[in-house]
């Protein structure tokens, strides 16, 4: 009874343990649910980008789910497909509008921001008022991974089809894909997208950009108006870029707070505070009415606001590519790579045992072509078979007392040095038909070398060869 009850408890523990294992966190939950559903009403970008903010909530082979179908999403649209379904003519352009409008809308509403901070800097005291000046050290930049990544995706699918006579597409992304609607009743936040007008420096790219291709640091926000802050431990603003209008200036990539308290600065001079993206802004429309002296949210009565998340904006450090960075992914990749290079190393493995069994085949060929002589080096008067092909090098070396040899006509090659130190060689008789006989190399290399050559065996008779005079004889049918 108590070992049923044991094997009973272990049987739960394990399928609670399993259950803990693969359980995700509910922001990965809602946000794979959310992607989902974008896929389904054919939003691909962004269903693209919510399945990577489902996978920036779960850094591990949990979200499984989501990169495998942010991956099938990558594939079809970098084929060149707008989406899952197959497209005419007309359709194809229709979706692809569809396809970029998503885009543009997806990242209207969430701006691929990166914020970084490098810290916080101690300047200038006033004695008369009992204020400090600090400088928030801050990078912030309009162009994300995230961003860079799902753009990609789609340009590279777009230019695998794009015609000229896609006009809404032909300058995209440098130029909106409802740039020209917006040109006809002059809104610049259109089925919310937000657009903006370049300046002179973007001038070939005609206006209403998309917005990440803008571009945008400190003091030249050209989309977003950024609110920065000093916050203590607890999240409390202890000063911001809005509360100090007045006293704060911003230079390049440094916001400098004027005024500050004593009480405020015993926070931040001992460690406790730090700097922190309160809010943004999205500037949209025409900027040339407040290009360089506006203030934050200055142009905005005559116009509505758009409010982001902060919880969107991307820190620095985990501005990352989560794809392929993700664990799960880590994983596929070094097995597939693994299972790469071991199906390489086995073809090479192959490839180099077929090479050597060739060698060896093409060596035992040879050798059984090879007459090579062992006898008697006293011999006078040697007789090669029928048969062979190859004399071997050194086949007669330091046979002193030879003095004839007769060769087949089967021999086509005379190895090097075949007859060294063959002092008493008189005559060699070529027992073949051909017209010419022997090699193409000079006379004096001719017993340390070669093919057979057609050559007039008559130009060597009698010839001196190594200060010996022999006699070359061919088309020999005698004894």
């Amino acid at each position: 009874m108590k070992l049923k009850k044991i094997v009973g408890l272990a049987v739960v523990f394990v399928f609670v343990a399993g259950c803990a294992l693969f359980a995700q966190t509910a922001e990965y939950t809602t946000l794979l649910k959310k992607a989902k559903d974008y896929e389904a009403k054919k939003m691909y970008a962004s269903a693209l980008g919510t399945y990577w903010d489902a996978v920036v909530a779960e850094q591990s082979e949990k979200s499984k789910e989501a990169i495998e179908a942010f991956q099938k999403i990558e594939e079809v649209i970098r084929s060149g497909k707008p989406g899952f379904s197959e497209y005419d003519e007309f359709s194809i352009y229709d979706e692809w509008v569809l396809l970029v409008k998503d885009f543009e809308r997806y990242f209207t509403e969430n701006p691929p921001v990166v914020f970084k901070v490098r810290g916080i800097k101690k300047g200038d005291i006033d004695r008369a008022t009992r204020t400090v000046t600090y400088k928030a050290d801050v990078v912030i930049s309009c162009k994300s991974v995230k961003e860079e990544k799902i753009q990609d995706i789609v340009l590279s699918g777009l230019e695998k089809v794009r015609r000229k006579d896609w006009d809404a597409l032909v300058k995209w992304p440098r130029k909106s894909v409802v740039a020209d609607d917006a040109k006809k009743d002059g809104k610049f936040l259109r089925d919310g997208i937000a657009l903006f007008v370049p300046d002179d420096g973007f001038g070939e790219y005609e206006g209403y950009s998309v917005p990440s291709t803008m571009y945008s640091s400190g003091y030249n926000h050209d989309l977003y108006d950024i609110e920065v802050s000093i916050v203590d431990e607890n999240g409390k603003i202890l000063a911001s870029t809005k509360e100090y209008e007045e006293q704060r200036e911003i230079v390049g990539d440094f916001y400098i707070f004027r005024g500050i308290d004593q009480a405020t600065m015993k926070i931040i001079d001992s460690g406790k505070a730090k700097v922190k993206l309160s809010s943004v802004s999205l500037w949209y429309g025409d900027p040339e009415t407040s290009y360089w002296d506006r203030n934050p949210l200055a142009s905005f009565p005559k116009m509505k606001s758009l409010k982001i998340d902060t919880k969107k904006i991307l820190a620095a450090e985990n501005d990352i590519d989560v794809i392929n960075d993700n664990p799960f992914v880590k994983q596929q990749k070094a097995e597939a790579e693994r299972k790469e290079r071991e199906a390489k190393e086995a073809a090479e493995a192959e490839k180099l045992a077929a090479e050597q069994a060739a060698k060896k085949a093409a060596e035992e060929e040879i050798k059984a072509k090879t007459y090579t002589y062992t006898g008697d080096k006293k011999v006078e008067t040697i007789t090669i078979p029928d048969g062979y092909e190859i004399i071997s090098e050194n086949c007669f070396k330091d046979c002193k007392k030879l003095k004839t040899v007769v060769i087949p006509s089967s021999i086509t090659v005379i190895g090097k040095y075949a007859f060294a130190g063959c002092g008493s060689l008189k005559t060699i008789n070529y027992r073949g038909t051909l017209e010419y006989f022997l090699s193409n190399v000079e006379p004096e290399d001719m017993l340390t070398y070669r093919q057979i050559w057609p050559v007039y065996s008559e130009e060597y008779t009698g010839r001196t060869i190594k200060n010996k005079k022999i006699k070359w004889t061919y088309n020999y049918t005698g004894e």
